[in-house]
């Protein structure tokens, strides 16, 4: 599993059932708490950001327009 193989947590829910709804806050609140706990709480000044940036020599940039079109058997909600 993609998940598995990169190391990554793996959630399945739907917020679709009311009687399912609490899942989806209840991943929330745990994914939060994880990032919370792996990231110092620090915030950056202008200065700090700019440092980090002009260290940064690779940087992944989304484009709407780039985005590929996805084949009919995709769906979503």
């Amino acid at each position: 599993m993609f998940a598995d193989r990169n190391n990554m947590a793996l959630f399945e829910t739907s917020a679709k059932a009311d009687s399912e709804a609490d899942h989806v806050e209840s991943i929330f609140l745990t994914l939060l708490h994880k990032l919370q706990q792996s990231k110092p709480m620090h915030v950056q000044s202008e200065v700090e950001r700019q440092a980090k940036d002009f260290q940064e020599q690779e940087r992944l940039v989304l484009k709407a327009s780039e985005a590929i079109e996805l084949n009919d058997d995709s769906w979503c909600c």
